[in-house]
């Protein structure tokens, strides 16, 4: 709804099957009508976790992500809180919560570099919530 704040709770999971990663980050930049509530927490690297409120950038930095997470050890997770405050123009629109979150880090065993783009989550969590309660109303 225009000029009323929504709260969304954002779960980042990682898992990885293959060889460890050493470097790995997640970057995602907030929209302007997004704002980080300052709830976060993270079940690893809680250290390397935070929003960057310069570039308006959640980061989650991890040194090493072991081969078998997810799979033989546990889900690597970080949650963070952000609240939706729409505009007038955005209203009947789907609109982005989040931006594209980048993934990068380098694959211990072969240096290879990898580095790929998740897309936005959206008012309407991607398809999960039907479309005429995802748009912005008045």
């Amino acid at each position: 709804r225009v000029n009323n704040q929504t709260t969304y709770t954002i779960y980042w999971r990682v898992s990885n099957t293959s060889n460890d990663v050493r470097d790995f980050e997640i970057i995602s930049t907030l929209p302007a009508w997004v704002n980080f509530t300052g709830l976060k927490k993270a079940n690893f690297a809680e250290e390397g976790f935070f929003y960057d409120s310069a570039a308006r950038r959640m980061i989650w930095n991890i040194n090493k992500l072991p081969s078998g997470t997810g799979v033989v050890l546990p889900v690597y997770e970080a949650i963070f809180q952000i609240a939706v405050s729409p505009t007038t123009s955005q209203i009947g629109q789907i609109i982005d919560i989040t931006g594209s979150s980048q993934v990068k880090g380098i694959d211990d065993f072969t240096n290879q570099i990898i580095n790929f783009l998740v897309p936005p989550i959206k008012t309407d969590l991607n398809g999960t919530i039907r479309e005429g309660r995802a748009k912005v109303t008045q």
